[in-house]
């Protein structure tokens, strides 16, 4: 798994790089828009989500899930709060 994880983590710097050239695209087009008709500027929400650190909880997740596997009542309750926990953490990126 440790050579799974090292391919996991080489893609962060490229996801890194790749995030911030992205972040400029949020200065014009619909995020603009946006921001023109809402009080809190939407590139300021937005930059509080990192992809590389979602990546690594969603590593953190799938390794619990991994060792879960056998056991149905863990594994569908886990799920069930994890869907729960990222269904509030999607809204709260949008108040």
């Amino acid at each position: 798994m440790r050579t799974v994880h090292r391919d996991f983590q080489r893609v962060d710097g490229l996801l890194a790089q790749v995030e911030t050239q992205v972040a400029g695209w949020f200065d014009t087009g619909l995020i603009a828009d946006i921001e023109d008709v809402t009080p809190k500027k939407s590139d300021e929400a937005i930059a509080m989500f990192s992809l590389v650190a979602a990546r690594d909880v969603a590593w953190g997740h799938a390794k619990l899930l991994w060792h879960a596997r056998n056991t149905a009542l863990l594994r569908d309750a886990y799920l069930d709060v994890l869907a729960r926990t990222t269904e509030l953490t999607a809204r709260a990126m949008l108040v």
